[in-house]
């Protein structure tokens, strides 16, 4: 009996990575490989933990004039801009979890300043965290939660 349940523990305690990722491929304007290749080396070993650990994927919107983020957000994905909601890093990660996803995506963008956007669907948060590279667009990370 305490054999069966130690390999219990042993096997929910021990972290691996999903399966399958239940995040869809949002589309995406073309980065150079060089810093795709770069950036998705290190994103590997993070994940989002919620009902489903996600992986975090590399996301580009191409755009000449900086515009609202959430607007441009918004046109790329085909989504209603006031179905977006707006966070700063420190309103979505407050105990500081995910701050090494958010100092990969500074460096991608050049930038400090880098928000997060939601969009949610049923049982799905999908999260974008961007930051706006100077001539280029929005550049960062997106993943997706599952709160049921």
């Amino acid at each position: 009996m305490e054999d069966s349940y130690l390999r219990f523990l042993e096997k929910n305690t021990v972290f691996s990575k999903p399966y399958r990722s239940l995040s869809p491929r949002f589309s995406s304007d073309k980065l150079p490989d060089e810093l795709f290749l770069s950036v998705k080396c290190r994103l590997e070993q993070y994940y989002y933990s919620s009902e489903s650990d996600e992986p975090f994927n590399i996301v580009f919107y191409k755009s000449d004039e900086k515009k609202c983020n959430k607007a441009l957000l918004s046109e790329k994905l085909k989504v209603p801009e006031d179905e977006i909601v707006e966070e700063t890093v420190e309103e979505w990660d407050s105990s500081g979890d995910y701050i090494d996803v958010i100092e990969i995506v500074k460096e991608m963008s050049k930038t400090d300043e880098i928000n997060v956007y939601k969009w949610k669907r049923m049982t799905s948060e999908y999260i974008w965290i961007l930051g706006w590279k100077n001539g280029e667009g929005l550049i960062g990370v997106y993943t997706i939660g599952i709160f049921s």
